[in-house]
């Protein structure tokens, strides 16, 4: 059972949240939350946010990934965009507004992932910016582990139970 959260209402995260595929109309949505969610991490990173670039990367990896939008109590509040294979599960992007964050919504969308991981018996992998330290703690409270790393990337692996 999904507990609910103070800050809800009495209401649970689980059902307040639904995930949907992402359209071309969602372009806009997707390339400022990737501004207001990583921009900090990317200048903490790289030394600075060049906006031009960053477009162009991010309209590669709008082409290239399949992401699905999460629905928050009826507001469009985030992303995910995961590749399955018969190996692993990479998440290639999970990513909730900053005003949305620390309601456990983050939480309930990998422990879904963390739940088909289990089923196929095959671990899940991610990377995360290294100047990220507050997604690394939360990934790893959800049991992930580091299993190598990129001059910018901490390389990180769940497996299963």
């Amino acid at each position: 059972m999904v507990p609910s959260h103070p800050r809800l209402g009495g209401k649970k995260v689980s059902d307040m949240y639904k995930l949907r595929w992402a359209t071309d109309k969602d372009y806009n949505f997707l390339y400022c939350l990737l501004k207001s969610t990583m921009k900090q991490y990317y200048i903490e990173t790289y030394g600075s946010w060049n906006e031009e670039v960053e477009k162009k990367y991010f309209d590669e990896s709008f082409i290239k990934l399949k992401y699905r939008i999460v629905v928050y109590d009826g507001h469009d509040v985030g992303c995910l965009s995961i590749t399955n294979n018969t190996v692993d599960i990479f998440i290639n992007e999970i990513q909730i507004l900053p005003q949305y964050q620390n309601n456990g919504i983050g939480r309930m969308i990998l422990n879904s992932i963390i739940e088909d991981s289990e089923g196929l018996k095959i671990p899940i992998k991610l990377d995360v910016l290294k100047s990220n330290k507050k997604a690394q703690e939360f990934y790893k409270r959800m049991g992930f582990i580091e299993c190598g790393e990129t001059e910018s990337h901490n390389n990180m692996i769940r497996y299963t139970k």
